[in-house]
This record gives C-alpha cells, sequence and structure tokens, in this order.
C-alpha cells in the first residue's frame, strides 16, 4: 500500500491506495483519480499515474505539459521513485511511501454528539458518504487569494475584520452568528449555515446558532465526520451516490463542514450548505472558509472557557 503526502499552499492531505496503478489529478465530472489533488487548479482530471513494477514504483506523467518534476528536474516519461524522491505537479507537492496499511479510523458512530434537535437521527451509511476535497481542521490556512480578483479581495477583507467583530461579541450565540453571516455573505452558494459548540457541563456538542433562524440545516452524519476524521471538506451529492436519511429529509445537495479547534481541542464544527446545487461551493470557497473557522475558534472558545485569544 502506498501512502501520499500532498501539500499545496501549506494545506496537507493524506491518501493511502492499494492499487497496481494509481491515477493522480482532479475530480472533474466522471473522473474519479485515487488522489485528489482538487485545491490545484493547474491540475488536469488525470495528470500522472503511479504503476508497480515488481517492488518498484514508476511516476508517469499522463499529458504532456511538462510540469512534473522529480527531484527538481522535469520529467516526461516514466521514472522510478523512491521514498526519499520530492514530485511536484502543477503547483503542488507530493511525497510517497510504502506502508503495510491505513491507519484506523476513528469510529465516528461512537462521538458523542446531542441527540437535538430531536428529528436528526444516527445515519448508519454516514461512514459511506464520498468526501469531494479534505484539508486538515488544524492547519493554519495560508494566504491564498489574489487581492487583484474583485471576488478574492472581498474574502481577504473579511478575514481581515472577522477577529474585532467577533472580540466585541457579547457570548458565543452572537460569535457564531457573525462568523455564520460573513460566511454566507461572502460565499455565493452558502444558504444555511450551523454552528455546534461544546457544552461548558459536559461533552455534547450542541447547536449554538443557525441561519436561517430557526433552521436545523446540517447532517448529523457529516458533523460526526468533521468532529472525527479533523478535516475540513466538501461534500456534494454524486450521481447514483447514496445519501443518508437526513441529508434527504434536510435537502442538502452540497455542504462544507469543518471542526473548530482550539488550543489542540475540538470546541465544536461549523457547516454551510446548499438545498439545490451539488457544485454550489468550489475549492477556493473551502479555502475560505476554512480560514474564517479558524479565526473564529479562538473566539469562540473564549467565549466558552472566559479566556480571550491574544491579539494579533
Amino acid at each position: 500500500m502506498l501512502k501520499f503526502v500532498t501539500r499545496f499552499k501549506g494545506m496537507e492531505a493524506e491518501y493511502f491506495v492499494d492499487k497496481p496503478e494509481i491515477i493522480i489529478g482532479r475530480k472533474m465530472g466522471r473522473q474519479q483519480p485515487d488522489v485528489c489533488l482538487n485545491m490545484d487548479v493547474r491540475v488536469l482530471g488525470e495528470h500522472a499515474r503511479f504503476r508497480r513494477d515488481g517492488t518498484d514504483w514508476w511516476i508517469e506523467p499522463l499529458h504532456g505539459r511538462g510540469d512534473i518534476c522529480v527531484n527538481d528536474n522535469r520529467i516526461s516519461q516514466p521514472m522510478l521513485v523512491t521514498p526519499h524522491c520530492r514530485i511536484r505537479m502543477a503547483n503542488t507537492e507530493l511525497w510517497v511511501s510504502d506502508v503495510e496499511a491505513a491507519p484506523e479510523k476513528v469510529d465516528w458512530k461512537s462521538v458523542n454528539v446531542a441527540k437535538q434537535p430531536v428529528n436528526m437521527i444516527t445515519d448508519p451509511l454516514g461512514e459511506q458518504l464520498m468526501i469531494h476535497t479534505a484539508v486538515k481542521a488544524g492547519q493554519k490556512a495560508s494566504d491564498y487569494f489574489d487581492t487583484e480578483v474583485e471576488r478574492d479581495a472581498e474574502m481577504v477583507a473579511t478575514i481581515g475584520t472577522l477577529p474585532s467583530k467577533l472580540a466585541e461579541a457579547p457570548d458565543q450565540r452572537i460569535a457564531s452568528l457573525v462568523a455564520l453571516n460573513r460566511l454566507i455573505n461572502t460565499v455565493q452558494g452558502a444558504e444555511r449555515g450551523a454552528v455546534m459548540l461544546r457544552g461548558t457541563e459536559n461533552d455534547q456538542f450542541e447547536i449554538t446558532a443557525a441561519v436561517p433562524k430557526g433552521s436545523r440545516p446540517y447532517s448529523r452524519a457529516l458533523t460526526q465526520r468533521a468532529f472525527s476524521e479533523q478535516y475540513g471538506f466538501i461534500w456534494q451529492v454524486l450521481e447514483d451516490d447514496l445519501v443518508t436519511e437526513s441529508i434527504f429529509h434536510q435537502s442538502i445537495a452540497s455542504g462544507m463542514y469543518t471542526s473548530l479547534i482550539h488550543e489542540n481541542e475540538i470546541i465544536g464544527a461549523l457547516c454551510v450548505d446548499n438545498s439545490r446545487n451539488t457544485d454550489a461551493f468550489s475549492d477556493e470557497d473551502l479555502h475560505f472558509f476554512m480560514s474564517v473557522a479558524q479565526a473564529a475558534a479562538p473566539f469562540l472558545g473564549a467565549k466558552l472557557y472566559g479566556k480571550l485569544p491574544p491579539r494579533v
């Protein structure tokens, strides 16, 4: 089995694949690569292939763009690779190593999530839901936006002014609403959103804020995935894909979810979704979503536990 570690602008992800031929690329239409470099828009649907030859592994460019490098040398033909090789595809770095098995996943069904609202049921098929794009929730979001692009400039301005607005909030409910409204007003595809925070006297997570007011726009299974795997991710309904009962009844076509982490502890979860469009969220939206989550987590933790984050 091969372990792939990818890094794009500081954002890392891991993949474990046990196949004799492994396709690396982006999810585009019906193209479903084994290792997804979805954050990098320069990567093609099928950009490169790893193939086994006995005990050796070879990397092979699938398109003649000349943007695949091994140890800083551009390649145009198949090349033998080892765990010591530095690989770059377009703007993404990649490391590969041979492992005996993938690490055991945390059983998301054992994560203690509050049973409210009452119409949220346990989703037994939740762990089979296909995640479109995922990044580590605890890793610092890097500067990704192009300030010369109007939409990106708006996102940068939102992130820059968010800490002062959160600091002015009197409690965690208002702070949660501030973060949610900033997300929904800035991300074009975000129709609804929710923040769930850990209770101060128990380990249950309950809805602190929801937009629109009074709505319950979240999937129990996807929330538990965000808690247990500690990733921020995009989920979307794919053709012939399974959906859980709660996703069906909530009419969630696509959504972004992440755990909120403060001082290395999960203090809650954040989500936004769209009820009509399966392609409502882009990788750029996910990066902005993660940036807002990371900016909000220290203040939400402070409102919960009474310790203000340091001023930056």
